[in-house]
């Protein structure tokens, strides 16, 4: 039920709202034109707060999380925010298990694969991992 769209024109935006609204009226569903409705700028749009009047519903953000991925203004600041948010999810799920008694070595590896390591290789298909949380999770 969440949509997620991209473009390189500002007009597709009131396009989107109109087609979204053709959608509402045939559906019967309402778009909820509230804080969830969000706008980024990226590229030569960064930081853009100017957007046309028939979308100034729209919240305007710096970053959004789409697919597990922390979306930002610039390509360097999408790879460290999304690698903090995956590296702090790793060890979270690490440190949950650690109380549990998991009686031989099969049982931990089989725990770190499925839990923990499946965050990593999950955002690693996608973005890079940089040697600093590299670094953090060895």
């Amino acid at each position: 039920d969440d949509v997620e769209t991209m473009s390189d024109d500002v007009n597709d935006l009131i396009k989107f709202d109109k087609v979204m609204e053709k959608f509402e009226r045939t559906s019967g569903a309402i778009l909820s034109r509230n804080q969830k409705s969000k706008v980024m700028g990226v590229g030569v749009w960064k930081g853009k707060q100017d957007w046309p009047e028939e979308v100034r519903w729209m919240k305007v953000v710096t970053e959004m999380k789409i697919f597990g991925f922390t979306i930002c203004s610039t390509y360097q600041q999408t790879l460290k925010k999304t690698w903090e948010r995956v590296g702090e999810g790793f060890q979270n799920v690490l440190f949950s298990w650690q109380s549990r008694h998991l009686e031989t070595l099969s049982q931990r590896v089989e725990v770190a694969k499925t839990f923990a390591l499946s965050k990593l290789y999950y955002v690693a298909q996608v973005l890079p991992l940089p040697d600093k949380y590299r670094r953090q999770i060895t």
